[in-house]
């Protein structure tokens, strides 16, 4: 895994559950044992590029209680899990990349999550409630633009910044985040602020607004009515996926995420599924973009195919 995802990444683990059930407790009825994952990328119809077949996450699990998740692909690492007596996730960490995240309760929901790298903070998002939800999320970021440039760790983390934030999910490290901070995006000293507004019908996140004091992007989802095994997962993975990060944000499963996407307008990820049991089995993802080929100059059409099988374990 790059270093520059996961800095921010793992800061916002689990921010947008809402108040229907416990945050911070994953679903146990079924146990993921491992996700099975293939992507292939299509120009003009014909296939340019797989990664054929592979386990992509291995749930490690000590009777009810999932202690680790192990990634694999290009950068396999693996992330551990911590919980207080109440079995809800409080702390996680990446030894690999020395990175933690401490989330705090007030009660029954989350209050606050701060983030370090070493014993250096480099996050905190607060959640600001409403009767019912979580109506805006604040992040704090401690770092420099030209620290995180550094860093390589370019604000494209996980869902506030990359998949809700997807402007940004182009940008390099160094050179783009400056050119972001000239234009007013980003402060280039520390302590810059970026919020979250959201929208919610029943127990999933329909509508988000990012306003990082110089612009706002929009984005809206749809969702299917069964269980999303993904709930609660208070780890970053899934949301440090620029595409793919709203795996645990809500009770049930993304059919629909319509968003700006890179410098193609406003994009429509699609996801498809298989179900058992009111569980998914296989999640299918398409999108497609155009974009000028570098031999022709002439536009093409990109499609990328996301497929997923999810195993779990038996009783």
């Amino acid at each position: 895994m790059k270093k520059k995802g996961i800095i921010i990444a793992i800061a916002c683990v689990a921010a947008f559950a809402s108040c229907s059930k416990m945050e911070g407790r994953i679903d146990k009825h079924r146990k993921m044992d491992n996700v099975v994952m293939t992507e292939n990328r299509y120009n003009d119809g014909a296939l340019y590029y797989t990664t054929g077949t592979y386990i992509s996450e291995k749930w490690n699990w000590d009777g009810k209680e999932m202690y680790r998740v192990d990634y694999y692909g290009d950068s396999p690492y693996s992330e551990n899990f911590f919980y207080d007596n109440r079995r809800r996730i409080v702390r996680t960490t990446v030894p690999a990349y020395d990175i933690s995240s401490e989330i705090s309760y007030d009660g029954r929901n989350i209050d606050h999550i701060d983030v370090y790298e070493a014993e250096q903070q480099l996050m905190r998002m607060d959640f600001v409630r409403g009767e019912k939800s979580i109506n805006e999320i604040v992040c704090t970021y401690y770092k420099s633009v030209d620290d995180v440039a550094k860093l390589g760790a370019i604000v494209r983390g996980v869902p506030v910044v990359s998949t809700l934030g997807a402007e940004v999910v182009s940008a390099v490290a160094g050179n783009d985040v400056r050119m972001m901070a000239q234009k007013g995006s980003l402060s280039t000293k520390s302590g810059y602020t970026v919020r979250y507004a959201l929208t919610w019908k029943d127990d999933n996140i329909v509508r988000v607004v990012r306003n990082d004091g110089a612009e706002s992007t929009v984005i809206t989802l749809s969702y299917d009515d069964k269980n999303n095994p993904y709930s609660q997962l208070m780890g970053y993975r899934e949301l440090d996926d620029a595409l793919f990060g709203f795996g645990m944000l809500c009770e049930n499963n993304v059919t629909l995420m319509s968003m700006p996407y890179e410098n193609h307008g406003v994009v429509d990820f699609k996801y498809s599924y298989e179900y058992e049991d009111d569980y998914p089995v296989k999640r299918t993802l398409n999108y497609t973009y155009n974009m000028l080929s570098s031999e022709t100059w002439d536009s093409v059409s990109i499609r990328v195919e996301k497929i997923e099988t999810m195993n779990y374990m038996k009783d």
